[in-house]
C-alpha cells in the first residue's frame, strides 16, 4: 500500500507531511524544504523541488506537483529534506521512505 496515490497527469491533491519526531526544530524563516522523488526500482530521481511551508510551528509542509511530476506512471519513494538557517540538514520522514504510487490513467 503506498503513503500517497496520483493519477498520471493530475496535479492534484498536493503531497503533504506533517514533521513529526526528529530534532523538534521549527521551521524557522529562512529554512528551506526540498521535496525528492525517484523511481523505485531504478533510484532515478524525477522531482527535486522546493516545497512550501504551510504552518512552520506545526511543521507542515506540502509539494504542490507539476505535469512532468506525474507524466510517468510507477512507483516511486519519496522524502523532504530539510535545511535549516544554520546549513543542518533533517530528512522526513525518519527511518523510512514515503511510498508514491502514480497510477495509469484510462485516458
Amino acid at each position: 500500500m503506498s503513503d500517497f496515490t496520483i493519477v498520471r497527469n493530475d496535479r492534484l491533491p498536493s503531497i503533504a507531511c506533517v514533521f513529526g519526531g526528529g530534532s523538534g526544530r521549527t521551521l524557522a524563516a529562512g529554512t528551506t524544504v526540498k521535496f525528492i522523488m525517484a523511481l523505485k526500482s531504478t533510484g532515478v530521481v524525477k522531482v527535486s523541488a522546493a516545497a512550501v511551508i504551510e504552518d512552520a510551528t506545526a511543521r507542515r509542509v506540502r509539494y504542490d506537483w507539476t505535469a512532468l511530476n506525474t507524466d510517468t506512471a510507477g512507483d516511486y519513494v519519496a522524502e523532504f529534506e530539510v535545511t535549516y538557517t544554520d546549513g543542518l540538514v533533517e530528512t522526513f520522514p525518519q527511518g523510512r521512505k514515503l511510498s508514491v504510487k502514480v497510477l495509469a490513467d484510462l485516458g
